[in-house]
Order: structure tokens, then sequence, then C-alpha cells
């Protein structure tokens, strides 16, 4: 009888063990995905415009192609907030890669 504890002890112990590394794993994963899907988390610069213009960002950039900001590689327009469909709100978000 003591044997058979000893190895089913052992296999839970390898179960649970198993189990922990592929829950951290999956979480790892997780993480890098939610990271990658979010673009601001790939700038270093977020420039929110309180007037929600279009021609207030396209001032900016060519600002910054008259090279007035030289730190700032490149610009990427963000759209970002919520959309009412049929009363709900829908999260939004706008990436133009150009």
């Amino acid at each position: 009888m003591r044997p058979i504890m000893s190895i089913t002890t052992l296999l839970n112990l390898t179960l649970a063990l198993f189990a922990i590394i592929v829950v951290h794993v999956a979480s790892h994963a997780l993480v890098q995905q939610l990271t990658t899907a979010q673009p601001h988390a790939q700038y270093q610069y977020v420039v929110p415009f309180a007037d929600k213009q279009e021609s207030s960002y396209f001032e900016l950039r060519a600002s910054w192609r008259a090279g007035n900001m030289p730190e700032i590689a490149g610009m990427v327009p963000v759209i970002e907030g919520n959309l009412a469909i049929t009363g709900r709100a829908v999260p939004l978000v706008g990436i133009d890669v150009v």
C-alpha cells in the first residue's frame, strides 16, 4: 500500500507543477498579446488633442517634418474612444499606420 501512495503523491505533485507552468506560460503569452495590441504601448509619446480635430494632428506633423522635434523618430495618428451602438458604449481604437 505504501508504494502506491508514494507514486500517487508523486504523480499529483507532478501534475500540480505542470498546471502551474501551463498557467504561467499562458498568462505570459496573453500579456504579450495585450501589450502588442495596445497602440500606445509601443510609442514613447502620446499627445492628446483637446479639440479632437484632424487639422491639429496635421499641424503637429508639419511641425515635426519641418525639424522642430528631432527627438521624435515617427508619428502615427491613433483615435481612441467609445462608439455608441444600439445604446451600448463600444470601445474603439483606430490606427492609421502611415
